[in-house]
C-alpha cells in the first residue's frame, strides 16, 4: 500500500472516532440537561443558565487575553525588547483588574 492510502485510512478512522465521540457527547449532555432541568425546575434552570453564560463569557475573554498577552511577550523578547515586556505586563494586569 502506498503512503497516501495509508494517510487516507488513518483520516478515516480519526473522523469515525471524532464522530462516534460526538454522538457519545450529545447523549451524555441531553440526558444531563433532562435530570439537571427535573432536579432544578424551569425557574431555577434559567438561572443555571444565566448565571453558566455569563462564566463561560469571562473565561472566554480571560483565556483570549491571555493568548494576546502571551504573544505580545513573545515579540518583545524576539525583537529583544525586555524593557517593554514590564509595559505589556503593566497594561495586561490593568486591563485582567477592569475585566
Amino acid at each position: 500500500m502506498s503512503e497516501q492510502t495509508n494517510k487516507n485510512k488513518q483520516i478515516a478512522k480519526n473522523t469515525m472516532y471524532l464522530y462516534l465521540r460526538m454522538f457519545f457527547v450529545l447523549g451524555v449532555s441531553l440526558y444531563t440537561t433532562r435530570v439537571v432541568f427535573n432536579v432544578l425546575g424551569v425557574v431555577d434552570y434559567g438561572i443555571y443558565n444565566v448565571v453558566n453564560g455569563f462564566v463561560l463569557l469571562f473565561s472566554f475573554l480571560n483565556t483570549s487575553l491571555a493568548n494576546g498577552v502571551q504573544r505580545f511577550y513573545n515579540y518583545n523578547i524576539g525583537n529583544k525588547k525586555e524593557n517593554t515586556v514590564k509595559d505589556v505586563y503593566n497594561t495586561a494586569m490593568l486591563i485582567h483588574f477592569i475585566l
